[in-house]
């Protein structure tokens, strides 16, 4: 699904998806671009609803010295003071970007299957894929509003 939202977008063919850089933990992935690009400056992008969980992540004492971190405000989750306070006290470099994202979440989509994000291409690739069970639950709710 990003490789069909990189090839939507990538106008400029200066996006690139690199899939073995992959792993569940970011520390991995990190030391593998490293490996890649070992003078690169590396910036770790998050949605706002991340800043409170980073400090719980793994390892997350050697991925701060590694990366820079760069906040993307989500509409919906303010930046917990708190939490950036605690990844600043544990040496993060953090800037906030200055954009508007768009209200997208997948949850949104599983739970109530708001589609006004998704070009048609993903959704064609979601339904393929059935990826969600959307159109199940959404005929389980039209039932139960019925009822």
């Amino acid at each position: 699904m990003l490789m069909i939202s990189i090839e939507e977008i990538n106008w400029r063919q200066n996006i690139r998806l690199h899939p073995e850089l992959s792993s569940p933990r970011t520390l991995e992935s990190v030391a593998k671009a490293k490996v890649q690009w070992p003078e690169a400056e590396l910036t770790l992008a998050i949605g706002s609803d991340l800043v409170r969980q980073l400090p719980r992540w793994y390892r997350v004492a050697d991925l701060l010295p590694q990366v820079k971190l760069l906040v993307v405000p989500r509409p919906g989750y303010t930046i917990d003071r708190a939490g950036l306070d605690r990844l600043l006290s544990m040496g993060a470099v953090v800037e906030i970007a200055n954009i508007n994202a768009p209200a997208v979440s997948s949850t949104a989509y599983r739970e109530r299957g708001d589609t006004k994000a998704l070009t048609r291409t993903i959704q064609d690739y979601i339904d393929r894929q059935q990826l969600y069970d959307v159109s199940r639950q959404q005929q389980a709710s039209k039932q139960t509003t019925l009822s």
